[in-house]
């Protein structure tokens, strides 16, 4: 019974503490005051430092002990064995004939293309100049945009 006691005892209190730190004094709470306080104090930014170097230190111990597998299973396998350099001896190749094909379309396509471009050019010569008009602003937009 006890425990159950302690147990919503707790809660109470984290409740009210919560709810303390939501005060708000001048622009911020004492939750984001509280904040700061320890991120710019001293204990801090040692904190702070020490989490860096053991970041560091890990990295270091496990691109040691990487390397030092790595060249292990290469003495211990063929290097064509190795994962990443197997080969199974069979190349899939496209045939020439494929190829040019594949050419030949992209080609017509382009051409069709561009002849219906030219087309709608001369029905409506106007379009250019639209389009000339519209790339100029754009650019003048983004040039002045620069320029503040």
């Amino acid at each position: 019974m006890s425990d159950i006691l302690f147990f919503i005892k707790i809660i109470i209190l984290t409740s009210v503490f919560t709810i303390l730190m939501q005060i708000k004094i001048g622009e911020t709470t004492l939750e984001q005051k509280t904040e700061v306080m320890i991120k710019e104090s001293y204990f801090g930014q040692t904190m702070v430092e020490v989490a860096q170097g053991a970041i560091h230190a890990l990295r270091d111990i496990y691109k040691s002990i990487l390397d030092n597998v790595d060249s292990q299973v290469t003495k211990d396998f063929d290097q064509k064995n190795i994962p990443g350099y197997r080969s199974f001896g069979v190349e899939i190749k496209r045939s020439k004939e494929f190829l040019q094909d594949q050419l030949k379309r992209g080609k017509e396509v382009a051409e069709e293309k561009a002849k219906a471009a030219i087309k709608k050019v001369k029905e409506n010569p106007e379009i250019v100049k639209e389009k000339a008009e519209a790339v100029k602003s754009k650019a003048t937009e983004i040039y002045e945009s620069l320029e503040e």
